[in-house]
């Protein structure tokens, strides 16, 4: 990798960890076979993010054009652009089979946990975050929902996949059929429990709300879009029939069995429910529905599935858990402004990611980092220059080598930026080969930054 800019705070800090940290060059040389590979991991990382992107801007663009022909074909120029007509203009509105087709090519490869992240999906943070080897998709989903229904049925009946179990149990994705469970706990939510409205009336909805309560809110262009591409999901949901629909009813054992996972932990709660059937069937069945989402989501988790593993239900036991649960990815998640902390929460959990060789979207962490959240809600972002945060960020690194304050002014007036440029190349390139080290993490996390910056540069965040 070739640096072409000056970070001066990242200059300054490399220098001083070749003028002042260990003079003893075979110390240098004792690199530990764990941290070697550490930064191997996380010169892979990188590398994968170089050729992620460039995949990503040729997909970009193919869509970008494609995208473009999907709304002529839909007459999004004739939808309204006054909210207040938008309601009834929507009642009357029947999309046509070519509009449908080309809606088509653009849903499934959305992420309903991601993109269409409307209160019954959470934030979909998580899934921006980590890249799945099999990405959530409303192809996904749709692909075969009555073949996961039976998948799902198989493998429950499988000793090794039996709801008490409480052992690791991720190490059985393919024989307990663990992407079934997500995949048909999202069509259950969409489809069929989704409090009597649909997609595409609850986004309409949610919309007119905050323009009600004068939130931010996306141009309305864009509204019509989001409500197109629910559309077409609410006319998917129209061709399956009550016979799809787990419920106490058609299939009251396995019902029951999957609800009683989210209770096994309260030795009475299942003996109330059912009770509580009997006295008011109406909050019983709403406990059952969510109760029963919940732990589709938990078992898919459970049984190795990396997309259920993301979801605000699996999180906390499938096989990301001890990323995503963990204080800086908690902390960074929920902040709205940039700050340092934020860039050390981004550093700490890279380092975190490039151990467990996960991999991850570098623009969407960075994006995440230097952007303000003015409500948890990717339509209302506010993007800075992370310049500054970045430079205080490598000072306080330098620091941590045990430097005084001093040594880093000395440093910064005894060179030139071009020596001071050479000298960092040549930090960096010792790092990587083995001839320098520094204590802990701190060299992984030197990378990071370095990458960090480089990305926040790509994106027009470093100015």
């Amino acid at each position: 990798m070739k640096y072409k800019y000056f970070l001066p705070a990242v200059c300054v800090l490399l220098c001083v960890v070749l003028i002042f940290v260990i003079s003893n060059t075979n110390d240098h040389a004792r690199m530990s076979s764990e941290t070697a590979h550490q930064v191997e991991i996380l010169k892979f990382v990188n590398q994968t993010y170089n050729e992620t992107r460039k995949q990503d801007e040729q997909h970009s663009i193919a869509s970008t054009n494609h995208s473009r022909d999907v709304w002529d074909i839909c007459g999004l120029l004739r939808f309204p652009t006054d909210i207040d007509n938008a309601r009834a203009y929507v009642e009357d509105l029947e999309l046509s089979e070519t509009c449908l087709d080309a809606l088509e090519d653009v849903v499934l490869s959305i992420n309903p946990y991601e993109k269409h992240n409307h209160s019954r999906f959470g934030k979909g943070h998580e899934f921006s975050l980590i890249v799945l080897d099999n990405p959530m998709t409303y192809e996904r989903v749709f692909a075969d929902p009555s073949g996961d229904l039976s998948r799902i049925t198989d493998a429950l009946a499988k000793p090794e996949c039996r709801l008490e179990e409480e052992s690791d149990r991720q190490n059985l994705r393919d024989s307990c059929n663990a992407d079934a469970f997500i995949n048909y706990a999202t069509i259950y939510k969409i489809c069929y429990k989704s409090n009597d409205t649909t997609q595409s009336g609850h986004f309409l909805y949610q919309y007119q709300s905050q323009l009600q309560y004068e939130q931010p809110v996306m141009p309305i262009n864009e509204m019509w879009k989001g409500y197109l591409e629910r559309r077409w999901v609410d006319e998917q949901c129209l061709k399956f029939g009550p016979e799809l629909e787990l419920t106490i009813e058609n299939h009251p054992t396995l019902f029951k069995q999957v609800v009683s996972y989210s209770v096994l932990n309260h030795s009475t709660a299942f003996n109330e429910r059912d009770q509580l059937r009997i006295d008011d069937p109406e909050r019983a069945s709403r406990l059952d529905t969510s109760d029963f989402y919940s732990s589709l989501l938990i078992l898919g988790a459970e049984f190795g599935d990396e997309a259920a593993g993301l979801t605000w239900e699996g999180r906390r036991r499938g096989i990301f858990s001890s990323i995503l649960n963990n204080e800086p990815w908690t902390k960074m998640r929920l902040g709205h402004e940039p700050g340092e902390e934020r860039v050390r929460q981004a550093l700490e959990l890279v380092v975190t990611l490039a151990k467990r060789e996960v991999n991850f979207d570098w623009e969407w962490l960075v994006r995440h980092v230097c952007t303000t959240h003015l409500q948890d809600d990717t339509a209302n972002l506010e993007q800075h220059s992370c310049r500054s945060l970045i430079n205080n960020v490598a000072s306080e690194l330098a620091l941590d080598f045990g430097q005084e304050a001093h040594a880093i002014d000395e440093a910064r007036d005894s060179y030139s930026v071009e020596d001071i440029h050479v000298m960092r190349d040549e930090a960096l390139r010792k790092l990587a080969a083995g001839e320098l080290v520094l204590k802990n993490d701190i060299q992984l996390q030197i990378f990071a930054l370095d990458q960090f910056q480089q990305v926040a540069m790509e994106l027009g965040m470093y100015e």
